[in-house]
């Protein structure tokens, strides 16, 4: 999906222009071309504390409390805290909740064969997420 990044960014539904690259000439001559970009389901707001969200991977049915099993955790630069997108069964947003204290500034999570969630954080050390979510 082409979500037309950093022309556009999030808008909960909708892809909204960025403020920061709007007004360049090479960023106009996109926006003239009518691009297809794929809006967000589920978007927050700078003025919310949001920079930059890290997609991480499907919570395993395991390891982790059941309650967050075949959920979608993700990261945001800003708050440094994870949280867990569940779909209900047609594939929409069902809720979206914190589920960590802050864990740093992950860059990246996978889900690994043995059940656990693994990430990278911004200095390229890796670890596991083992812990209880909140």
């Amino acid at each position: 999906a082409n979500f037309g990044w950093p022309a556009f960014e999030g808008g909960d539904g909708e892809s909204l222009q960025t403020r920061r690259y709007r007004d360049l000439q090479q960023v106009q001559d996109y926006y003239a071309t009518n691009p297809d970009v794929t809006a967000p389901v589920w978007a927050r707001l700078h003025s919310d504390g949001a920079r930059a969200i890290v997609m991480g991977d499907f919570v395993g049915d395991s390891i982790y409390p059941e309650q967050y099993a075949g959920g979608l955790i993700f990261t945001d630069i800003g708050e440094q805290v994870l949280r867990i997108v569940n779909f209900d069964v047609t594939g929409n947003v069902d809720n979206v909740e914190v589920v960590s204290d802050p864990v740093g500034f992950l860059v990246d999570v996978q889900l690994h064969s043995d059940g656990f969630l693994y990430y990278v954080d911004i200095t390229g050390s890796v670890g596991r997420l083992e812990f209880e979510f909140a």
